[in-house]
């Protein structure tokens, strides 16, 4: 496992986009734009992030995320807001990415007990 990185919030949630656009093992175009609107000035780090790690490591970098940036039921309003674009950027909102937001919610709710 490779060095950790320190994503500010905006960040974090690019990484979260990058993640849960690849639930239905397929990587828009339309996906991508989404990510480099929420974080133009390192969109390339976060996917090159994306792409390098593991899934251990990306799950560790999501649960790291969450505890250092969802404080509030304001702030998992926000990335759910942001989930729901990404999942509709390529038209469908499938199964995969259905579960990924059931557990991406339990995870914040979790943290925030």
């Amino acid at each position: 496992m490779g060095l950790m990185p320190t994503f500010s919030k905006e960040q974090f949630k690019g990484f979260l986009l990058a993640y849960s656009s690849h639930a239905d093992f397929k990587f828009s175009k339309e996906e991508k734009d989404l990510i480099v609107k929420c974080v133009p000035d390192n969109s390339e780090r976060i996917l090159k992030t994306y792409d390098e790690f593991d899934e251990q490591e990306r799950i560790i970098l999501i649960v790291e995320g969450v505890i250092d940036h969802l404080k509030t039921e304001k702030d998992v309003q926000e990335f759910n807001m942001a989930l729901q674009d990404q999942f509709m950027a390529d038209g469908k909102y499938c199964r995969f990415e259905k579960s990924f937001f059931e557990y991406f919610n339990a995870l914040a709710r979790v943290n925030m007990q």
